[in-house]
């Protein structure tokens, strides 16, 4: 069970930074 909490909360994690990074990037087209 505590693995599997694990693995959510690192997809989870993985999934905020995505959206984070999606915003400036939409934000600061040049940073690409």
């Amino acid at each position: 069970g505590k693995e599997i909490m694990g693995k959510n909360g690192r997809i989870h994690c993985s999934l905020n930074i995505n959206t984070e990074t999606g915003r400036l990037s939409s934000r600061r087209p040049n940073l690409q």
